[in-house]
């Protein structure tokens, strides 16, 4: 079992204190992070015998290493986490074309590759690297969901996106520029609160405070390369 402040560990999103997730200059994420935080505090004062270090580290890995899917046990397929030490391996990828899938006849888990790919290996011969989707192929991972759930921000992430409120209206922008918002007729008001977005993310990024700590400079790295994920998205759609 992995130490306690194990590297991998230690960017997981719920485990960043209030002062670190400021680092991230957008409350919607800041707000979401910390309920990500509160639910490893419960977890941890309900199963803090024999430590609470061992207890916090057990939660740490079953989130960030857990797996979601159709697996099954005994021939029946259900939808459950599953814990997968194999396939620890195995890298994220967005829009990978290697998936998993239970095998019903050999009651097992397969990682297999989609019917478009005329070559099997095809990914993986790419990279070097087993890679598939974390998020799945159809709806994909945010780098909200990769930073708040498994602790690294995927560069160029085409499932990234933003929210923000505009006159009570929820407004997502999404990569290549795409809007999500009922009010259409808003659009030059949208514009202008992403290019206020975009400068205060700017800005967060230089007043950054970052100790000599190892895992505070890891933190601060991370929240720096979301924040640059989020501007890139953000001038997508004003330019």
């Amino acid at each position: 079992m992995p130490s306690h402040g194990y590297s991998s560990l230690a960017g997981i999103g719920c485990t960043l204190t209030n002062e670190q997730l400021q680092r991230l200059g957008h409350e919607p994420t800041i707000k979401h992070f910390q309920k990500l935080r509160m639910q490893r505090e419960s977890f941890v004062q309900r199963n803090q015998h024999p430590s609470t270090t061992l207890a916090a580290l057990a939660y740490d890995l079953a989130t960030s290493r857990a797996l979601q899917g159709p697996f099954g046990r005994g021939g029946k397929v259900r939808a459950e986490l599953a814990m997968l030490p194999w396939i620890d391996i195995a890298n994220h990828k967005s829009k990978s074309k290697l998936y998993l899938q239970y095998g019903i006849l050999q009651d097992n888990i397969v990682l297999k590759t989609s019917p478009s790919t005329e070559n099997a290996n095809e990914s993986a011969e790419a990279d070097k690297f087993v890679n598939f989707d974390y998020g799945g192929s159809i709806e994909g991972c945010s780098n909200d969901k990769l930073l708040g759930e498994y602790g690294f921000v995927e560069e160029d992430n085409p499932n990234d996106y933003i929210d923000f409120t505009l006159r009570g209206t929820g407004v997502t922008l999404r990569r290549h520029g795409l809007l999500d918002c009922s009010n259409a007729h808003v659009l030059d008001e949208v514009k202008i609160a992403a290019k206020e977005l975009q400068k205060s993310l700017a800005l967060v990024g230089m007043r950054d405070d970052a100790t000599t700590d190892e895992i505070d400079v890891q933190r601060s790295s991370l929240a720096s390369q979301w924040r640059n994920e989020k501007i890139r998205l953000l001038d997508e759609f004003l330019t």
